[in-house]
This record gives structure tokens, C-alpha cells and sequence, in this order.
């Protein structure tokens, strides 16, 4: 069973988050923003990253710059999520380099759907 890594500051997106992935049978694990992330990911090792990128504290840009930099957390796949909309925040998230990108809200199915595709690239 794949564990997942929540990244997001908002509870409501992170229990809806974490009620479809664990009715999907995956497992779950959250942290509130990017530097908790990365202090997390020794312990919980995921298999895929879900990163929200307006948080305060450490935002998701800088947080998945740091993970790429790691040689041992580059390898793991981030999927952004943002509530942010516009172009300028579609282009940053995808320069920073994240395998998938969805709008939120998102559709349970295509975030179910990303997730399975980088999963199986993984």
C-alpha cells in the first residue's frame, strides 16, 4: 500500500484529502507546510508528495526546490495543488518542476488518476 504525504495549511482540504485516498486504500500522512514536510519525510518515507503551494512558513515552491535538491527525497514524486488559479501560478508550479499539477478544488477522480499514473512511473 503507497503512503501519501499531504502538504497543506488548510484542514478542510487536508480531511477531504485524506478520506479519498484512504477509501482509495492508500495510506496518509500530513504536514502543515513545506519545512515540516521535510522534517517529516525521514520517518514517513512517501511514496508520492501532494504539495499545496500558498502555505505560510515554507511554501510549496521552496519546499519542492529543497526536495529536488536532495538526493534523497528527489526521486519521490510531488503532485502540486493549488487554490491560487491564474497563469503565474500554473507557470511557477510547474518550473519548480512537480511531476502533476491540479487546480483546487479538484475532482476526487483526476487526483486519484495522477496519482496512480506517477505511481506507476515511480
Amino acid at each position: 500500500m503507497a503512503k501519501i504525504m499531504i502538504v497543506d495549511d488548510e484542514v478542510d482540504t487536508i480531511q477531504l484529502t485524506e478520506r479519498i485516498l484512504k477509501r482509495a486504500g492508500y495510506q496518509t500522512c500530513v504536514a502543515e507546510d513545506g519545512q515540516k514536510a521535510i522534517e517529516l519525510l525521514p520517518q514517513e518515507k512517501p511514496d508520492l508528495i501532494l504539495m499545496d503551494i500558498l502555505m505560510p512558513g515554507m511554501d510549496g515552491v521552496k519546499a519542492v526546490e529543497e526536495l529536488q535538491k536532495n538526493k534523497l527525497t528527489q526521486d519521490i514524486p510531488i503532485i502540486v495543488i493549488s487554490g491560487a488559479g491564474g497563469e503565474m501560478d500554473l507557470m511557477k508550479g510547474l518550473l519548480i518542476g512537480p511531476v502533476g499539477y491540479i487546480d483546487k478544488p479538484f475532482n476526487p477522480k483526476k487526483l486519484l488518476y495522477q496519482i496512480e499514473v506517477q505511481l506507476k512511473k515511480k
